[in-house]
């Protein structure tokens, strides 16, 4: 055991990784290993393959979590302590809310995801509610920091989040607490959880790819396994790395699963993204 927490600490030495929960680097570390056809920690003793072990559990991690996070992202704890304080010494309720969307606006640009939608909000969930109308519940998968957005909404949900980190899950808790949001934010794995919250409509934005990287045909069985009448995913017109623009053919492997699952969707896009605004029967 002492061998697996130095090889942890190790791995989340790495900026955008020293956020994550022990627990979620543990279990991938122990999938590596397997992968390598060694399930047993102790027996790691050449350098080696001490550094591919952390190479390749590193680069497991990036593609579901680290590569979306900005370099100020931890201080993300920082703005909401000055939210609160600022929102306990204001009396206007004009200029509460003024602030907050400043302060929800700060913390939408510490996520790569949120930083690029965020001069799209208000086009994205108008387009949204065009088709599904204004929903009573929200599910957001793999959420991030979406919620921040909740004033772009226009309407006051109730907001089910989930994320792959606890942390993250906390913060976010804290969150809707001091923005008096009727919301809740939990740890979900997505390529191992079965069972979701019950939602009108369900935020799955930018996350499907890194998921079938992953694990290669997962996003059926998710799908289906979410209890929500509108599902909206959505997909980057860009790479990250090289910022080149995917093509929509790449795409071809989702119009043919919403085919064969016989499930009406409509499409709209912004300048970084595209948007499927799918019907379950």
């Amino acid at each position: 055991m002492e061998r697996l927490q130095e090889l942890i600490a190790l791995i989340k030495q790495k900026r955008e990784l020293k956020n994550l929960d022990d627990d979620v680097v543990r279990e991938k570390i122990m999938l590596i290993l397997k992968k390598n056809n060694n399930t047993k920690i102790e027996s790691l003793v050449k350098k080696k393959d001490i550094k591919k072990i952390i190479k390749e559990t590193r680069a497991e991690l990036r593609k579901v979590y680290g590569v979306f996070l900005q370099d100020k992202y931890a201080s993300k704890d920082k703005l909401l302590e000055e939210l609160v304080a600022l929102l306990k010494a204001e009396k206007s309720q004009e200029r509460k809310k003024e602030i907050a969307k400043t302060y929800c606006d700060k913390i939408l640009l510490l996520h790569q995801s949120t930083k690029e939608r965020l001069p799209h909000y208000e086009e994205v969930y108008s387009s949204i509610f065009k088709i599904t109308k204004k929903p009573k519940s929200i599910l957001d998968l793999a959420c991030g920091l979406n919620p921040a957005s909740y004033f772009y909404l226009h309407s006051t949900p109730h907001y089910f989040a989930s994320d792959l980190n606890q942390d993250d899950s906390d913060f976010l808790n804290r969150f809707f607490q001091a923005l008096k949001v009727n919301g809740h934010a939990e740890k979900k794995d997505l390529l191992k959880e079965q069972t979701y919250q019950k939602a009108d409509v369900c935020f799955l934005f930018k996350a499907l790819d890194s998921l079938e990287r992953v694990k290669r045909n997962v996003s059926k069985e998710l799908l289906q396994n979410i209890p929500s009448s509108h599902i909206v995913v959505s997909f980057p017109k860009a790479s990250l790395s090289s910022k080149k623009t995917i093509r929509l053919e790449k795409r071809n492997w989702f119009f043919r699963l919403l085919k064969e699952l016989a499930w009406e969707y409509q499409t709209f896009e912004v300048q970084n993204e595209l948007f499927f605004v799918v019907k379950k029967k």
